[in-house]
């Protein structure tokens, strides 16, 4: 996953949930999924309606506000009340890319 947008960007996500010998798991359709930003304000998640295939949660990060290291946690909670949780880091930086360029002139002064 890349971990560093610009403000003008989003990063796709997926949570995918994975047996004990790693092979991705069958989703439980009454587990909770939850994936959350630690600054929505800065880094909001925006889930698709469906789950993309393979993955228990799906969708995009978007950049709100410059910012470095926000925390995006995505947990399942099985029925019996145990839970698998896990973290990325996602910083949004200034974007760099100048649409146009200017000179600007002041008030003429005497030398």
């Amino acid at each position: 996953m890349a971990n560093t947008m610009t403000l003008s960007e989003k990063i796709p996500y997926q949570l995918v949930e994975f047996d004990a010998s790693g092979a991705p798991a069958v989703v439980n359709p009454a587990d909770k999924v939850t994936v959350v930003s630690g600054e929505p304000t800065l880094v909001e998640v925006v889930p698709d309606g469906t789950a993309t295939a393979g993955s228990v949660a799906s969708g995009f990060l978007v950049a709100k506000g410059v910012t470095t290291g926000v925390l995006i946690t995505g947990t399942v909670t099985h029925p019996d009340g145990t839970f698998i949780t896990t973290t990325q880091t996602v910083s949004v930086s200034q974007s760099f890319n100048a649409a146009s360029i200017a000179i600007n002139l002041g008030t003429a002064v005497k030398q």
